[in-house]
This record gives structure tokens, sequence and C-alpha cells, in this order.
């Protein structure tokens, strides 16, 4: 099964493609109904007329086929051969250097469009190919039809309005997916990095980001807050009677009760199975009572009325002062914790 992230991925490069695909059709088909319009003016039913009607319909043919059938990555392979392989070297030919502009967006299309690995390989026979077409072209001086120098000036002014904008089309899209791949990598990373931090369960955070957040706060030149460690009162029993579905509501729900609790205040993590800390960011005791208070009547009635029962929970706050450690941190709260549930449960030792 594909990842989400893998999924996304594909979307971005199909939507590239297609823009790619229609990118290829639409100006191979301007540039080749004005080729062959011209040719015709020009020269009549000559063989470069004849040349680029046919790459027209083989365009037209090849874009339908692959619209239709959903296989725009052949018929693209198929397209750019036929013109960095056969078109665009044959119009050198013919009419020399005007053309030869072509032979440049022949290679750029075979990079773009051919088929991985195999782009490299294509790239380097159009490359031979076409130095042995302007060593003919040279050598035999002659084109095979003779142009004016307006209508060669002409020719050139095309070629390069042509290859230009689909130079620059394709630069467009290339640019635009680059930016939203670069979008894609920075979603996917906060998302790796939320469910790294995160607990998978209740959405609160997990111990590592507990851990990491109080060696930050530790850090800070005489930081002072509190840490309060709460336990679910009978867990198990819940578990028991109502089963671990049951279970896993009470945990959701009560990590819901205390993340809104401490909004603003610090954060909320779980510690161990129906174990969660709170950290306070000032050690305001007043405001920590008043908070867990109002967690412990939210999750009360929550269980009140789902399952006509009251669920309660011990907890042992402790305070940290400069040079403490977070191994002394957890122990203390920890044995204020036992404390409370030594003392007949639902209460929270300060």
């Amino acid at each position: 099964m594909r990842s989400d992230t893998q999924i996304n991925e594909d979307e971005i490069n199909a939507k590239l493609q297609i823009k790619l695909f229609w990118a290829m059709v639409i100006t191979g088909c301007v540039a080749n109904m004005v080729g062959f319009l011209s040719n015709l003016a020009l020269f009549g039913l000559s063989i470069p007329t004849v040349v680029c009607g046919a790459c027209e319909i083989m365009i037209i043919v090849c874009g339908g086929i692959g619209i239709r059938l959903r296989k725009t990555k052949s018929a693209a392979t198929v397209m750019v051969l036929v013109l960095a392989l056969v078109e665009f070297p044959f119009l050198f030919y013919a009419y020399g250097a005007t053309m030869g502009v072509y032979l440049v967006l022949g290679i750029i299309g075979l990079a773009v469009y051919f088929p991985r690995p195999y782009h490299v390989p294509a790239i380097i026979i159009t490359i031979v190919l076409d130095i042995v077409v302007v060593a003919l072209s040279y050598f035999h001086s002659g084109a095979i039809k003779k142009m004016s120098i307006e209508n060669q000036a002409g020719t050139m002014l095309c070629s390069y309005i042509i290859v230009a904008a689909a130079a620059a089309v394709i630069i467009c899209n290339l640019i635009n997916q680059y930016a939203l791949q670069q979008q894609h990598i920075v979603s996917v990373s906060q998302e790796l990095e939320y469910a790294a931090h995160r607990d998978a369960l209740t959405g609160v955070y997990n111990r590592r980001y507990l851990i990491n957040t109080l060696n930050e706060w530790m850090n800070k030149e005489n930081h002072h807050f509190m840490a309060v460690l709460i336990d679910i009162d009978d867990f198990k029993k819940i578990n028991d009677t109502y089963g671990h579905l049951y279970g896993d509501e009470i945990l959701v729900e009560l990590a819901r009760l205390m993340k809104e609790g401490i909004e603003g205040k610090g954060i909320v993590a779980r510690y161990g199975g129906e174990e969660f800390m709170f950290l306070f960011e000032k050690p305001d005791r007043q405001m920590a009572f008043e908070t867990l208070e109002r967690v412990k009547d939210g999750i009360g009635e929550y269980s009140r009325k789902t399952k006509q029962i009251t669920v309660t929970f011990s907890g042992g706050v402790e305070e940290y002062w400069t040079d403490a450690r977070i191994d002394e941190l957890f122990r203390n709260a920890d044995r204020k914790l036992y404390q409370a549930k030594s003392n007949g449960k639902n209460q929270v030792i300060f």
C-alpha cells in the first residue's frame, strides 16, 4: 500500500506530465501548421511542405491517442523522437542555419519528455545526428530550396519565436513543478514532525517531546516552572468492565480537556499508559488547581453521560528550581502521585 505522501507526489507529477504534454501538442501543431502553410505558399507541394504536413498529422494523432487512452508518456515519447530525429534535422538540411534553433529544441524535448534513464543515450544519438546533418549541409552547400534574404529572415524570426515560446512554456511548467514539490516537501516535513512529537491515540505531545521541552526549560537561566503528573483512577477496572475501546475514549477525552485547560499556560503530554503530565510555565498553584478542577469536572461529566460512572484521577505536583534534574522532577512528582493514590485517590498532592 502506498503512503499518502507517495500518492500526493504522484498526483503532482501526473499534473505536470499533462501540462507538458499539452504544451508539446499545441506548440507542435502551431509550428508545423505555420511551416506547412509557409512552405506551401513559397514553394508549393515540396518535400519540406510534405514533411511539415506529415508531422502535423502525426502530432494530432498522437495527441488524440495519448489523451484518449491516457498514454501521454508513450505518445510524448513518439512525438519527441520523430521531431528530434527526423523533422528538425531534415528542416536544417533543407533550409540551413535558419532552422538551427529547432535542433536545440529537439535536445530540450528529449531531456524533458523522454523516459528515464534512456534520455541520456537518446540525447547523445541526437547530438551526433545533428552534427552529421550540419556537416552534410555545410559540405553539400545546398538547401533543397533556395530562399531570398527576406524569406530567410522571416523564417528565422518565426523559428525563434516558436522555439522561444515552446521553451518558455516548458521552463515555466518545470519551475511551477519545483515550487509545488517544495511546498509538498515542507508539508510532509511538518506532518512528520507532528507525528514524531505527538501521541498517536490522544493527539497530545508524547514523552519524547516532553523530555525535550523539559531540557529546554531547564537550560534557561533561573527558570521556575511546575509539573503535574496525573493518573486515571482504577483505569484497569474501566477497561475490564467497559472494554478497551471505552478506555481509549476516556484517554482521548481527558487529553482534549487537558489541552483545552493548558492552552496558553504550558503543554500537556502523555507520560505513559493512563498517565499524563502538565507543564505549567509559571509555578502558579492557584492557576494549576483551577485547571485541574476544570479537567476533573469535565471527565467526570463525560463518564457519567456515557456510562453512568464517575471517572477520576489522582496527581502529584512538583515545582522545578534551578539545577534540579529531570529524573528528580519525575521521581518527586511520582512520589506525590503515589501518596495521592494511597490517601484514597481522586486528589492532587501539592
